[in-house]
């Protein structure tokens, strides 16, 4: 039996993954508009939810995704036989009618429908279909109830797919008068393929400067999916109230208002042999670093903050943000804070090697809790820990008293 994988399961995977990831980006959408009282939700009461505190009504979202296209490339529509609708249909029949809920009697069930909304988001086009229109017939109250039912157990008469038939069942099982209720709650909408553009909409409505959107987005996303994780490892649901959004969250765009610079996360590749590094011997021997405990993994804490900077330094020169002049001076300034440090600390050392090793140690202490600033960006204490080790690493700035002598002779 082969173990690989066929193109069609690899395909089915993905598009289940696409799905997942659809139904997220929608969840971030919904966040925009959170008012004061209300909450979002994700994979808690539906797919996502909302809650409008002013309404007092809870919104039920469906999500379904296709990757399906016309062969000119555009939507399908969405079908009066779509297993995506009748699907979707039933679930939510079968949670007006949860006996688990409490929602045995039809008293009951249509409370529930009077405070809820159920709406189906899709990627498909939303064209009047047949289905459809009975639903608008029935809101419009040009269809009645037993009418609709009648109509569903037609269509349930001439499909031949056996799940559709029982998903049809669910909304049936309601009867006349919950159902009625039901349909006259539910909406169905079309959504865009790519939700990204929407997202970014709804953060340049924040009034942020349009060059720091992407930034923001990819933070926002970042820390809402690691906070998803950590809700779920520890038995949770992802709720965010309007509160949580304008505590926890902002912040995200604050900080790009009061910037002149965006600060980005980055995962440089480490080079091999780290302890081979040129800052490396000095932090050994002064005990800054050791090696038989944990010592490499320092080592690669302070590289990644070295080669962190140089990006983030790279990146704002490439986009135009900084000048040549500035990123020299920049580094000038960093020189300066160390040489300061360093002629406090080594005042007593001189020839005493006794003291050369406890005052390099204090030097390097004091100069890893100094934090630079670029412009008016403060570049917080990884960054400015990196700029120092980056000074080290390139021979421009060391830790003992004639560290310079010592460790590159001739400057070199």
């Amino acid at each position: 039996m082969t173990t690989q994988r066929k193109r069609i399961d690899i395909t089915s995977a993905d598009s289940k993954q696409l799905g997942f990831e659809y139904q997220y980006l929608y969840f971030i959408v919904k966040l925009f508009s959170l008012s004061r009282g209300d909450e979002v939700g994700y994979e808690t009461l539906d797919d996502v939810h909302t809650i409008s505190f002013h309404e007092q009504k809870t919104y039920l979202y469906q999500l379904k995704h296709t990757i399906d296209a016309t062969p000119l490339g555009e939507q399908v529509n969405l079908t009066t036989l779509s297993e995506d609708l009748w699907k979707t249909l039933s679930n939510w029949s079968k949670l007006i009618s949860d006996p688990l809920e409490g929602r045995i009697k039809k008293d009951a069930q249509k409370q529930f429908i009077e405070t809820s909304c159920f709406i189906l988001v899709t990627n498909r086009r939303v064209n009047a279909n047949e289905m459809i229109n009975k639903m608008t017939g029935v809101k419009q109250g040009i269809v009645n109830g037993s009418d609709f039912l009648n109509y569903i157990k037609q269509l349930q008469a001439k499909t031949k797919n056996i799940e559709i038939k029982e998903y049809m069942n669910d909304i049936i099982k309601l009867g006349v008068s919950v159902s009625q209720a039901f349909i006259k709650n539910v909406e169905i909408i079309d959504s865009p393929n790519n939700l990204f553009d929407t997202i970014r909409d709804g953060i340049r409505d924040k009034m942020v400067p349009e060059e720091y959107i992407d930034d923001i987005f990819g933070n926002l996303y970042r820390q809402l999916k690691e906070d998803f994780f950590n809700k779920v490892t520890s038995g949770q649901r992802q709720i965010i109230t309007y509160e949580d959004w304008i505590t926890k969250y902002r912040e995200i765009f604050n900080q790009y208002r009061s910037t002149l610079l965006p600060l980005r996360e980055y995962n440089p590749i480490l080079p091999e042999h780290l302890d081979e590094q040129f800052f490396v011997k000095e932090l050994i021997e002064i005990g800054a670093v050791d090696m038989d405990d944990f010592g490499l993994s320092e080592i690669a804490e302070y590289t990644n903050h070295y080669l962190s900077i140089t990006m983030q330094l790279e990146d704002w020169y490439k986009e135009g943000r900084i000048t040549h002049s500035s990123m020299l001076q920049f580094h000038k300034d960093a020189i300066l804070q160390w040489k300061n440090i360093h002629r406090t600390c080594h005042r007593l050392t001189k020839g005493n090697s006794g003291l050369d090793c406890q005052n390099a140690l204090n030097c390097f202490d004091k100069i890893m809790d100094e934090k630079l600033g670029f412009m008016s960006t403060a570049l917080g204490v990884e960054k400015s820990n990196g700029e120092f080790i980056k000074l080290a690493d390139e021979k421009k700035i060391g830790w003992k008293y004639a560290w310079k002598d010592r460790y590159f002779k001739n400057g070199h």
